[in-house]
């Protein structure tokens, strides 16, 4: 078991998370539903998806046949089999693969395909591309379709996202209410802007109770993590995602855990990320854009996360958006050897309280204004208070244009609104955070929890809680049925030994 699954597994102990195996659930089978079984003797894609003792005529054979069936209000199950589930397929006009929706569901009628509840079907895309154009392949493509949820899968090996909404390039095409829930994908091998789940256009899409990790960089012959011969690639990526909501999910060894790209275009509000745990990943929650003159980002959250040995928790680059980006809160995190805890360049109206950061080596808190001015961005923290800090031998640092204030110690945080700079700072930083440890109850075992009272009400308060870090807000956090992280039946697989260009 490696070290990263062996830490998982103390942390689900530690915060009492049942280790159940993973996609076990209390889910009430749908009497209605349609089935694929590819190990069944009678599965036929020429059946109508009910087994005969249902009164039909045999379960499916490929999830695609069942997606192409599925109506609003239907669900359909796909059965564990004794081999991996593989599909070669393409909708006319779209330029992934894989099992793809060009339909979906409707409100209060959605379109459900899962692992038959208790089993977690694998998908195994081999590394392939598509036969007809040869082009990279999905596990699950939404091509088109709103109101579609998907869960209890294993993904594995694709040469395109894992789970990847992809509409037309029309405003009306974006995809609505996608809800990706209990999935396990690992293992990924694509090229440019490959992630474990990729929302394009997506959304009040969810991502939640899930497992993503190993996303590899094929452009790239190494990383920093372990001895995969490719670099990193991000677990949720996307491209213009509106209102989504990424949550209760574990993500480790990838470079990026959750990564907008770019802010979409309709001044709606960006990704709120809550209540998962990061580990060894280079930035938690990264907000970029991908060009000159990109829409700006609006009121991105970070709260209710507890991150471990990770680079930095957010960071966001929007020194190049056509308009002033605005609106970013960072709070009651927990951060354990984390370099940096907030990160920003090209935004305004940012807010950082009731964090609680130990064992940083370098600047938790970090402003850069290099190269805004050109499109007249602001970069400022409107707030930045309340945190607690142990063993981190500096505070802050902004940059302004090149001139570097340093802040080394608590107490010249306090007053840095008196040094030149100071229009990074609306008001007197860190005037309520507090030096001490927060004693936790066994950090190398991964139990978060504080044993030092002070965390319990030295927090904001007004509206928000009055403790700090991850547990005064929440009591759990990252997927809830955490098992071991490992693929279906054994270790993970090997590094792919085809070229993968």
């Amino acid at each position: 078991m490696g070290s990263i699954t062996r830490f998982l597994l103390l942390l689900s102990i530690a915060l009492c998370l049942p280790l159940v195996a993973y996609g076990q659930t209390t889910e009430e089978i749908d009497p209605n539903a349609l089935y694929v079984d590819q190990d069944h003797p009678n599965a036929s894609d020429g059946n109508d998806g009910r087994y005969q003792e249902m009164g039909g005529t045999g379960p499916f054979k490929t999830i695609q046949t069942l997606v192409d069936a599925l109506e609003p209000g239907m669900t359909g199950y796909v059965r564990e089999s004794s081999t991996p589930y593989f599909q070669d397929y393409r909708a006319s006009g779209a330029a992934f693969g894989g099992i793809t929706f060009t339909k979906g569901g409707a409100e209060g009628a959605r379109v459900v395909v899962a692992g038959y509840p208790g089993e977690t079907p694998l998908i195994d895309q081999r590394l392939s591309v598509s036969t007809d154009e040869s082009k990279p392949m999905s596990a699950f493509h939404i091509f088109k379709g709103d109101y579609i949820t998907i869960r209890n899968f294993e993904i594995t090996k694709t040469r395109a996202s894992g789970i990847f909404t992809n509409p037309g390039s029309a405003a009306e095409e974006h995809i609505k209410h996608l809800i990706i829930e209990n999935v396990h994908v690992h293992h990924l091998y694509g090229a440019d802007n490959l992630g474990g789940v990729r929302l394009d256009n997506c959304e009040s899409c969810i991502v939640r109770n899930s497992i993503i990790h190993d996303i590899y960089d094929t452009r790239y012959s190494s990383n920093s993590l372990n001895s995969e011969p490719y670099g990193l690639h991000s677990a949720i990526h996307g491209y213009g995602p509106r209102k989504s909501t990424i949550e209760k999910n574990t993500i480790f060894n990838v470079k990026r855990g959750v990564y907008q790209k770019q802010p979409n275009a309709y001044s709606d509000k960006s990704n709120v990320v809550r209540q998962n745990v990061f580990k060894d990943v280079a930035v938690a929650y990264s907000l970029e854009v991908a060009g000159y003159n990109a829409p700006a980002a609006y009121d991105a959250e970070f709260y209710g996360n507890l991150v471990v040995d990770t680079g930095t928790a957010v960071k966001v680059m929007l020194q190049e958006t056509a308009s002033q980006s605005t609106g970013l809160k960072v709070y009651n995190n927990t951060l354990f050897n984390t370099v940096v805890l907030s990160y920003i360049r090209g935004i305004t109206g940012a807010e950082v309280f009731n964090n609680i950061v130990v064992g940083s080596n370098d600047y938790p808190i970090y402003s850069e204004r290099t190269g805004a001015e050109e499109l007249g961005n602001q970069t400022q923290y409107n707030l930045v208070d309340y945190n607690l800090y142990y063993d981190v031998p500096n505070i802050a640092l902004i940059d302004r244009s090149g001139d570097y204030y340093y802040f080394k110690d608590l107490e010249a945080w306090q007053t840095a609104v008196s040094v030149s700079g100071a229009e990074h700072l609306a008001k007197d930083p860190g005037v309520n955070s507090i030096s001490q440890d927060p004693l936790f109850v066994d950090a190398i075992g991964g139990d978060f929890h504080t044993l030092n009272d002070i965390v319990t009400f030295a927090g904001r308060g007004e509206g928000y809680s009055s403790e700090l870090g991850v547990f005064g807000l929440f009591d759990d956090v990252g997927a809830q049925a955490l098992s071991d992280a490992s693929p279906t039946g054994s270790a993970a697989p090997n590094p792919p030994s085809v070229n993968i260009q």
